[in-house]
């Protein structure tokens, strides 16, 4: 489930895996691997991951249908 949600979020910004894997310091493969729920990702990247593409944990995790953050 957190791959596919990763996916859409990429492809949204239009960013390819290269793109994404520079702004988080690591692999094209790892996010590869992700995407396609080979591997999921720790959790200090689900937080990154959420915190770059600007929605909740919760989101990535399949907990909040919600997408988008609240603002302040």
């Amino acid at each position: 489930m957190i791959g596919k949600k990763l996916r859409e979020l990429r492809k949204e910004r239009g960013w390819t895996q290269e793109e994404l894997g520079e702004r988080l310091h690591i692999h094209r493969s790892t996010v590869s691997y992700w995407e396609t729920g080979f591997t999921d990702p720790p959790l200090e990247m689900v937080r990154a991951l959420a915190l770059l593409y600007g929605v909740s944990a919760d989101y990535l995790l399949g907990l909040s249908p919600r997408k988008r953050e609240k603002g302040p």
